[in-house]
């Protein structure tokens, strides 16, 4: 039969364990969302108007992209959906659609 310590370890191990998980910060948001900022600056013709990521989860992040881009002569405005996830071993994939 185990003691009440015994389940107490356990409890507090799992509590641990759970907490260890990575998780984004604040200033994962900000470098993710100047990667972006740099990504489509860096294309020519493309200007940043605004990128907004936001927490949707504990290893999600969704949020926006707002570019000018000249097309047939014409300035035009294009919305980007952009999306970030953490995987297991911290590695941060972003996209943009």
């Amino acid at each position: 039969m185990r003691s009440c310590s015994s389940y107490f370890f356990l409890v507090f191990t799992l509590f641990v364990l759970i907490g260890c998980k990575p998780k984004f910060s604040q200033d994962d948001v900000s470098n993710i969302e100047t990667q972006i900022r740099q990504e489509f600056s860096s294309r020519e013709g493309v200007k940043v108007i605004e990128v907004n990521l936001v927490i949707e989860s504990p290893r999600k992040l969704t949020g926006f992209a707002k570019l000018k881009t000249t097309f047939l002569d014409q300035t035009i405005t294009v919305m980007k959906d952009c999306s970030a996830v953490l995987g297991e071993d911290s590695k941060i994939i972003w996209k943009c659609e």
